[in-house]
């Protein structure tokens, strides 16, 4: 087949950016129009002009506005009424700009005001046409309507020259922007979101958008799901894509990094729905809790990050609604958790609270960890108090697909009650025929378990019993703290001859009852992955991390949240041991024998909700010890890598200064770089980066905001190599 051009189409595409468009339509509306008559033509227009009008033909309109801007050839040329005439011209051609558009300049005008004049009419000629043709609609304002008639080849020009201005002249864009939108108070006042298009020129898009955004979060649909898809869509364009305005006023980006974080929390409960529908398995909730349940979890905990970080930030645009939101969408968490929680007791009083074996915690080291150790070279096993399941996969999905490794990430239901003193001594080998036998402190704590002939209360208990389990020479016990301060060499000393290594960890846990952990949170996940790292490269192979219990983060303000028990004294926040067996309203309460307890007739009571039990004393954001999913499932998630770590030997070396402070904050600026050459396709554009205080004494580090083209999540700096950054 062949596909012919019709004449008049060839002429314009040839033609259009070269000639003035008004020419350009009376050459082609010509009855004789001929392909010799349009080249001959083409050809007369381009060849005069003289030497101004090939520099302006050999320039492109980005280092036009360049030369304007410093004084150069073109600058030069535009102070004689001949050089501005050609200018003119040339403008017109290539970027369709009319006469008149801009202020004109008298003939007293300096040779400085009449370049950055010129340059400051271009740009606001460029955004004009860059907003009407991204507007969904036909504009109002009567100024911007010929634009519509521009070719597509002129209009790409503009956009060009936009983001241009964007990135080269910022100061030069953001007051052409300001400028124009003084001159089109129509469309302002006609701004509605959903007619604004991918890119927000103006500023008043921007606050045309976010003022939508905030409506959408005030009316909140708790069973569609579309608002909220069309909020993340809303932010995932200006905080992944950029946008010239959060550039300029970082807190707009702190206000939309909220906005997308409620979102993302609103969709997840929606996909989550309001009821547990376990059909009365424990299996069945276990799945319907890792399906759609961790994601709820996980968007929660993501905004309490970011809600610790900038509660009182006053300076995010729509500062009190934003946090009045915030309240709003944490309330519509605390329903569906509690809801779910209510159906999880009401399966629990069914069936009872006592999985089958292959899902309970206390088999987990005879079931997963043993068979593990049992295999050539070392296994390590890390307990990671408090390491709630969405953490795991978080951390599961940040380690990526390794080459030759089999990652498997699977959910246990932890012991009741969901405490340290529990969950911590039961991951260790302490199960016979799937009892165990605890050890009751002051008749209402559980101190530990028995193991034998001695019992296991603490991590030297818990390393004993399991160095008996799994033999050896050795079984090490390392501190997460004391994998990272080691080097490789020293790494493999401490390992050699043992089956296992048992990494202990209490970070996570240590933050939340400190009231630090949303803050820190993000930091202990980069911290296991680099002791992962770190064992790995001493040459472990087999890897366990799992946890004693999870938590659950609530607003410690909401005094709805607390649930009467007996005496203030009597309760611990989430539980409470009894040899009374009363049925209180609200609770779930099970016999210490039903749960597999050799221990003297006592009955554990817990609330049936996420509410905690009112103790008198001051209110907890980070909890446990209770029922719910959150406190109960627990990751297992191993690692098996076939061949030995691969041969990343890079070594980088760091360079931090203070520097000049930021709207009340400090700024350190950072330098990353290679002390040696690496291959190109095997080297990292970015490293990992955590900050600390040392000898911190109450002190943590939190994370605002970062310029240079590094990112930041949840505490952790992703820094550019070679490239500095702030």
């Amino acid at each position: 087949r062949r596909y012919r051009r019709a004449l008049p189409t060839l002429v314009e595409r040839a033609a259009t950016g070269k000639v003035p468009a008004s020419e350009l339509a009376e050459l082609v509306a010509s009855p004789e129009l001929s392909l010799a008559q349009a080249d001959q033509w083409l050809h007369d227009k381009l060849s005069g002009g003289g030497e101004l009008a090939a520099l302006l033909r050999s320039l492109s309109v980005s280092s036009l506005v360049d030369d304007l801007l410093r004084g150069g050839a073109v600058a030069a040329a535009l102070s004689t009424p001949a050089g501005a005439r050609t200018i003119a011209g040339h403008l017109d051609a290539a970027l369709g700009l009319p006469n008149g558009w801009g202020p004109g300049l008298g003939d007293g005008a300096s040779d400085h005001d009449r370049r950055t004049g010129l340059a400051h009419t271009i740009a606001t000629w460029a955004l004009s046409v860059e907003y009407v043709d991204d507007l969904k609609r036909e504009p109002v304002a009567p100024v911007l309507r010929p634009i519509q008639s521009l070719s597509a080849a002129v209009v790409q020009s503009c956009r060009t020259l936009s983001r241009t201005l964007r990135t080269n002249h910022r100061e030069l864009y953001e007051q052409a922007a300001l400028e124009m939108e003084e001159r089109l108070q129509e469309e302002v006042r006609a701004a509605q979101a959903e007619d604004l298009g991918q890119v927000d020129t103006f500023r008043f898009e921007e606050d045309s958008v976010l003022a939508a955004a905030i409506n959408i979060l005030e009316t909140q649909d708790a069973e569609n799901a579309a608002p909220w898809e069309q909020l993340i869509e809303w932010s995932e364009r200006r905080l992944e894509q950029g946008s010239f305005w959060l550039d300029r006023e970082p807190e707009r980006r702190t206000a939309w990094r909220l906005i997308d974080a409620m979102a993302r929390l609103g969709r997840a409960i929606v996909n989550a729905g309001p009821r547990l529908e376990a059909l009365g398995q424990h299996a069945g909730a276990i799945q319907r809790y890792v399906d759609h349940g961790a994601a709820v979890d996980r968007a929660h905990r993501h905004l309490e990050q970011l809600r610790v970080l900038h509660a009182y930030d006053v300076r995010v645009p729509r500062y009190e609604e934003l946090r009045r939101l915030q309240r709003s969408i944490r309330e519509r968490w605390h329903w569906w958790a509690s809801e779910w929680a209510r159906d999880f007791a009401q399966l629990c009083r069914e069936a009872g609270a006592l999985p089958p074996p292959s899902l309970q915690q206390r088999t987990l080291f005879d079931e997963v960890v043993r068979p593990m150790a049992e295999g050539r070279g070392v296994t390590a096993y890390f307990m990671v108090d408090a390491f709630r399941f969405e953490l795991a996969q978080e951390l599961a999905e940040s380690l990526g697909d390794q080459p030759a490794t089999v990652p498997r990430l699977e959910a246990r239901l932890a012991e009741l009650p969901t405490n340290t003193e529990v969950g911590m001594n039961v991951l260790a080998p302490v199960c016979e025929n799937g009892r165990l036998q605890p050890v009751i402190k002051g008749g209402k704590d559980i101190d530990g378990f028995r193991a034998g002939e001695f019992v296991v209360r603490d991590p030297e208990t818990r390393r004993r019993a399991i160095a008996a389990r799994v033999g050896g020479r050795t079984c090490p016990l390392l501190r997460l703290d004391e994998v990272l301060a080691e080097t490789p060499e020293g790494l493999r000393r401490r390992i050699a001859q043992s089956h296992l290594l048992v990494v202990w960890s209490d970070e996570i846990d240590k933050a939340g009852e400190n009231g630090a952990g949303p803050a820190t949170f993000a930091s202990t996940l980069q911290q296991l992955r680099a002791a992962w790292h770190a064992l790995r490269e001493a040459g472990v192979r087999r890897f366990v991390f799992t946890a004693d219990h999870g938590f659950l983060l609530l607003d410690k303000s909401d005094t709805k949240l607390r649930q009467p028990h007996g005496q203030k004294t009597t309760p611990h926040r989430r539980h409470v041991l009894s040899p009374a067996a009363a049925d209180h309203p609200n609770e779930l309460r099970v016999p210490l024998a039903e749960l597999g307890y050799d221990a003297p007739p006592l009955h554990l009571m817990v609330p049936d909700s996420v509410k905690v039990f009112h103790r008198g004393s001051k209110p907890m954001s980070f909890v446990h010890g209770g029922n719910s999913l959150q406190e109960r499932i627990i990751p297992v998630f191993t690692l098996e890598h076939r061949s030995p770590a691969g041969g990343d030997t890079t070594r980088y070396s760091l360079n931090a200064i203070a520097g000049t402070p930021l709207m009340g904050r400090h700024c350190i600026r950072l330098v990353v770089k290679r002390e040696q050459e690496t291959l190109a396709f095997g080297a990292s554009d970015e490293v990992e980066l955590v900050l600390n205080v040392v000898d911190s004494r109450g002190h943590s580090v939190h994370l605002h905001d970062t310029r240079g083209g590094t990112a930041v999540a949840g505490g952790v700096i992703s820094a550019p190599v070679g490239r500095p950054c702030e």
